[in-house]
């Protein structure tokens, strides 16, 4: 049974068991025990926070939610924080349409009417990234919480933050089944990654340079190519200086440099030479074989107005081919629907 359906089922019971004074008598501590340690296990950092304001906002008139927005001030901490979280009172909106799949109605881990402001309460953060239960819960970014006095979880969670527990900020994801996780080694020059299940680690590798902080820079994505490995990759952007004779055929300079990794072995399939600004600008893509071996590279560039990609690919001979490309308007032009249209040169 994996980790998310163990807290799940887990979580039903000790909310079951809190709904009401008799079951709270009858709800045990070793539950209590279990249910924190099934949530450590798909966690990614846990705090100790203060509730500091209760806002509604409905935005239902835009076909939006009634939502209670929470302030939060994180106390202790360990791993990953959020700095305000929230819940949904009230769905605005059209509603689905007959027959289409219906969203789980979410765990209930806290009531609206039983929050106030100078509370505290022990948070068990969710993964930023990943899917860490399959069934939500109704406080946004937050697998669960218990009050700050809970015995159980007061002993679970100082231990937690004493030991720095969550200090890789794990990443669960139940999809796989597996956790990504990343921790500086100095900072400013290296970093580490690596992928676990349950304590077994897979595979880990340090990367040199400042973990990047933009938008998919860190997760689990898809290739870039059709013809790449068919399963997900890892994928972790870092911002680096290439000197001269770097192994891309860069110009000296700062590049964003992502690489993506097999889930389960860490082999390199993919590279992608960025510009250093925060919106995206690929300069240079590349692809891997299982050796290592360059297989496929594109290069883009401006010239005279006009985008083009330059495309290396080796044959099963070991036969460099260089195709060129120019980026199109012209829908008519296009084959296969692909804005890239083959030139001769230029």
């Amino acid at each position: 049974m994996s980790n998310s359906i163990r807290c799940f089922a887990i979580l039903i019971l000790f909310l079951a068991g809190c709904s009401s004074a008799a079951a709270k008598q009858a709800h045990s501590p070793a539950d209590d025990a279990s249910a924190i340690e099934e949530c450590f296990a798909i966690a990614a950092g846990v705090s100790l926070v203060e509730i500091t304001s209760l806002e509604h906002h409905d935005s239902r008139p835009a076909c939006g939610n009634l939502e209670l927005l929470i302030g939060i001030r994180t106390l202790q901490s360990t791993g990953a924080t959020i700095s305000q979280t929230g819940m949904i009172l009230e769905q605005g909106g059209l509603s689905a349409p007959r027959g289409a799949t219906q969203n789980p109605e979410p765990i209930v881990i806290w009531q609206p009417e039983d929050l106030e402001v100078g509370q505290q309460h022990w948070l068990a953060v969710a993964p930023e990234h990943s899917v860490a239960l399959e069934v939500p819960t109704n406080v946004h970014g937050v697998i669960m919480a218990w009050p700050a006095d809970h015995v159980e979880a007061l002993s679970a969670c100082a231990a937690a933050v004493e030991s720095d527990l969550f200090l890789w900020q794990p990443q669960y994801d139940a999809r796989y089944g597996i956790t990504f996780e990343h921790k500086v080694l100095e900072k400013g020059q290296t970093w580490r990654i690596r992928v676990r299940k349950g304590e077994e680690q897979l595979w880990a590798e340090d990367l040199d340079g400042i973990r990047s902080e933009r938008y998919g820079a860190w997760g689990i994505f898809g290739s870039r190519f059709a013809t790449s490995s068919p399963g997900p990759l890892l994928t972790a952007e870092t911002a680096k200086q290439l000197e001269a004779d770097n192994e891309f055929g860069m110009e000296p300079g700062l590049y964003y440099v992502l690489e993506s990794y097999e889930l389960e072995n860490g082999i390199g399939r993919e590279a992608v030479i960025s510009r250093m600004q925060q919106s995206s600008a690929v300069l240079l893509e590349r692809m891997y074989d299982d050796s290592g071996v360059n297989i496929l590279q594109n290069s883009y560039h401006w010239r005279r107005g006009s985008f083009f990609r330059e495309e290396k690919s080796l044959t099963a001979d070991g036969i460099e081919v260089i195709r060129n490309f120019k980026w199109s308007e012209d829908i008519e032009a296009r084959i296969d629907g692909s804005p890239w249209v083959e030139i001769s040169g230029d």
